[in-house]
């Protein structure tokens, strides 16, 4: 922990070595730090185009899940939230009785999945609780806003999603 193992302050130190080697930082400490600030500098702007990369590939995936959403689920109500800042999702909206959730993938700071409750009352909510409690029994239970919910890797969120919908599909048509 904390890389005190033997073997972590060895490459520690090995890497030290590569970095004060490479930047040939030799001369006197005021000019080796000087010389470290720029790079660390250098470093940050590489670091922010990275994070700026990375937020555009996020939203092409979020557009990519949408896409596959239409393709894989035809003819069923198909939300994709794709562009907005808070809280994008993508998923399909499901009725039973005459009332209706979503199955959902979302992102908050982290990215999860599960059944989302649309806005029932408390009876609606019991009745559909009880009609998913086979889907939902693996999950972790929600509050207000979902009926059962799941962190998931970002790279594993459509494939999940994909599956919980079809698990959905397969109940609402028994």
């Amino acid at each position: 922990m904390f890389n005190s193992r033997n073997i972590n302050k060895e490459m520690n130190k090995e890497l030290e070595n590569h970095i004060v080697k490479v930047l040939e930082l030799n001369l006197t400490p005021e000019n080796n730090y000087l010389t470290i600030n720029k790079k660390i500098e250098e470093l940050n702007k590489v670091k922010d185009q990275l994070e700026n990369i990375k937020q555009l590939t996020e939203k092409a995936c979020w557009h990519k899940w949408a896409e596959n959403l239409n393709e894989d689920f035809k003819g069923y109500n198909i939300i994709a939230n794709c562009d907005a800042i808070d809280f994008p999702k993508v998923g399909v909206s499901f009725e039973y009785n005459g009332n209706s959730f979503s199955v959902l993938l979302e992102k908050e700071t982290n990215i999860y999945y599960g059944l989302k409750k649309d806005g029932a009352n408390n009876e609606t909510v019991k009745n559909i609780e009880s009609f998913l409690e086979p889907i939902i029994v693996d999950f972790n239970k929600s509050d207000d806003l979902w009926y059962c919910w799941e962190y998931t890797k970002f790279e594993d969120g459509y494939n999940d999603l994909k599956s919980l919908i079809e698990i959905t599909i397969a109940k609402l048509n028994k």
